[in-house]
């Protein structure tokens, strides 16, 4: 959660808006609500007053699953009737739904949608135990609109149910990614708890977007079913009906982390206030990315490199958005590599200070000044809202593909340092003598940060720490040095890293480092090798010399090792990048022990072993086959 985020969430906690609180229908919610607790706290009081009876309690029936549903649809049932969420609704919710009749499906559907916020929120859960209560709340759903799924599944209830299976997935991987990386990298957290910007409402903002972007058009589809998706997506208020329901499973996860009744009422205000932001305009706002933005792997979308789209899409009536950008501030408006949450084709309103999108910047965009374009469109038609944000591209393609024609095996792909090197038929390869290692060392696009240098180091034994002391470097590439290379590119991008690269635009007078458009130059893993740079006109001075650093001599320079690239920026920005790999040096040896059948010392006549009238125009060496021991 952003500064300005948690700014605004801490003010609605701190206070209530007297009126609303007071009103007749909030009153009315509020009593129907407490009823619905009261028989649960009196049964757990009778418990306290009688220890014996509990124990007998405990021994006879031990906790189930099926006992926390019951207990959900016992609370619920009885709060969530048609009153009460007729009181719920503000005026523009009442004007839009008209006679309950006329929308009771919706009514039935959010009760659903409150009871599985709270299953999922009563205890931390992994994704495996989202999905046992995403089964039930798909099984609610369909019940509640009279087409209850089958036992076994047909066909399609079990496509309906791989497809919510699917969407979560793509909801949660955004969750996953961002606790990986706050573990990964946990150096400023104990700032920020000392700070008070973590608090014990941190995660509130997380856990809404996993529901936001869960709710898709193709999950909707799925969890109501095509007949009944083709029914109900025609109505004017379907629309708000997803609202709704996104408010309701927030509603029912702040109940399950309710401590008492002064936290509940605080829960219902929300669930009031989370309504009327459904009936606001049309609002569009984007927070990132701006300044300077460093391309990344985004794992969620399967993306080499890019950066993610987090704004607010919403507003009454809202259909979808769409997201757009352009090079540079200027030109046409596209949108190839943007991708939405979940897969989807375009974005599902309801989106608050959350991930709108991705952009895969390789291979589509250039680095360097990038606007991004959000527009959010209404069902009544017209103009959409539109809003921009411009930001700077920092480009960062840092990796090791392969050496020769191998490269690393995906999965787990080139960014995982234990990915081994394998040829066409995924068979791993060892290396030897001299080798050309392919790559990229490219960074650059925010102003002050290109391209300085890159170097590649061994380190022995397979390591995935890029800081660990012992690597030895064996090849530098510099940017800013009379051995500059391309400096009219400034970067190389998918190619040989131990190739040097010709100078475009050297100024005049001066020497061009290499005369060639390309020379390759091997690293030679077992001998030192000088690479001379060979001047160019005018006449320059004697050419220096390029050193490379052969394989330590110990297991005939042969073994297990680790490569690492290093890539710097001339901010000192420093990129790493890891690539295990076998070498092998040793000479290739082989001994004949004997030819079977012939006996040792014996003479081999091969007239011996080819048929009578042999063909002569086959090969001898194909003619027979032979056991070599």
């Amino acid at each position: 959660m952003g500064n300005e985020e948690k700014k605004q969430s801490e003010e609605k906690r701190e206070s209530l808006d007297q009126k609303e609180i007071h009103s007749e229908d909030f009153q009315y919610v509020l009593k129907e609500l407490l009823n619905a607790y009261q028989p649960l706290l009196e049964e757990e009081l009778n418990r306290a007053k009688n220890p014996e009876q509990l124990k007998k309690e405990a021994e006879g029936r031990p906790p189930n699953c099926d006992d926390e549903i019951a207990l959900a649809n016992r609370i619920f049932g009885k709060f969530f009737t048609g009153e009460v969420a007729i009181r719920l609704l503000p005026a523009e919710g009442r004007e839009l739904m008209g006679p309950i009749d006329r929308w009771r499906w919706c009514y039935l559907h959010i009760r659903c949608c409150i009871i599985f916020g709270w299953l999922v929120c009563r205890a931390p859960r992994t994704f495996r135990a989202f999905v046992y209560y995403l089964y039930h709340y798909w099984r609610c759903i369909r019940q509640m609109l009279n087409t209850p799924v089958h036992s076994p599944l047909t066909p399609e209830e079990r496509q309906d149910f791989q497809t919510l299976v699917q969407a979560l997935a793509g909801a949660y991987k955004p969750y996953l990614t961002d606790q990986l990386a706050t573990v990964e990298f946990p150096v400023g957290i104990p700032d920020e708890v000392l700070s008070g910007k973590i608090d014990c409402f941190e995660g509130e903002m997380e856990t809404a977007a996993v529901f936001e972007q869960f709710l898709t058009v193709e999950a909707a589809q799925a969890l109501l079913g095509k007949e009944a998706f083709a029914v109900h997506s025609k109505e004017t208020f379907f629309w708000f009906c997803r609202c709704w329901c996104l408010c309701a499973i927030r509603f029912g996860c702040c109940l399950a982390h309710a401590h008492n009744f002064v936290d509940r009422l605080y829960c219902l205000y929300y669930f009031r206030q989370c309504l009327r932001e459904c009936f606001r305009p049309l609002t569009c706002n984007l927070t990132n990315p701006h300044d300077c933005v460093e391309e990344q792997e985004i794992v969620v979308a399967n993306i080499l490199r890019g950066v993610e789209i987090r704004g607010t899409a919403t507003g009454a009536f809202c259909s979808h958005y769409t997201i757009e950008w352009r090079q540079g501030g200027i030109g046409p408006w596209q949108n190839n590599g943007v991708h939405y949450p979940g897969g989807a084709a375009q974005g599902t309103c309801g989106v608050v200070n959350g991930t709108l999108g991705y952009l895969a910047t390789f291979p589509f965009v250039a680095p360097g000044l990038v606007e991004i374009r959000v527009c959010v469109f209404s069902t009544q038609g017209g103009v959409p809202q539109c809003c921009t944000i411009q930001f700077e591209l920092q480009r960062n393609l840092v990796w090791i593909r392969g050496i020769e024609s191998p490269e690393a095996e995906d999965p787990p792909g080139l960014f995982d340092p234990t990915a081994q090197l394998v040829d066409g038929a995924g068979v791993v390869r060892s290396f030897g003598t001299a080798l050309r290692v392919y790559g990229s060392a490219s960074v650059g696009g925010c102003v002050g940060r290109e391209i300085k240098r890159y170097t590649l180091s061994y380190h022995s034994g397979f390591v995935v720490n890029p800081l660990l002391p012992g690597f030895i470097q064996f090849w530098q590439v510099d940017y800013n040095t009379p051995l500059q290379i391309d400096a009219g590119l400034n970067r190389i991008f998918e190619d040989v890293l131990t190739s040097r690269w010709r100078e475009w635009h050297w100024p005049p007078g001066l020497c061009a480092p290499i005369s060639n458009w390309l020379q390759d130059a091997y690293w030679s893993t077992q001998v030192p090798q000088s690479f001379p740079i060979v001047p160019s006109e005018p006449p320059c001075p004697a050419p220096a010399m390029w050193n490379s650093t052969p394989l330590p001599l110990i297991n005939c320079q042969s073994g297990r090792y680790t490569l690492r690239l290093t890539v710097e920026d001339t901010a000192s920005g420093i990129k790493h990048d890891l690539q295990q790999v076998w070498f092998d040096n040793k000479d290739i040896h082989g001994k004949i022990m004997q030819i079977f059948p012939v006996p040792p010392c014996a003479t081999i006549n091969l007239s011996q072993f080819a048929a009578v009238g042999g063909n002569c125009t086959v090969h001898a060496g194909s003619a027979s086959r032979y056991r070599i021991r």
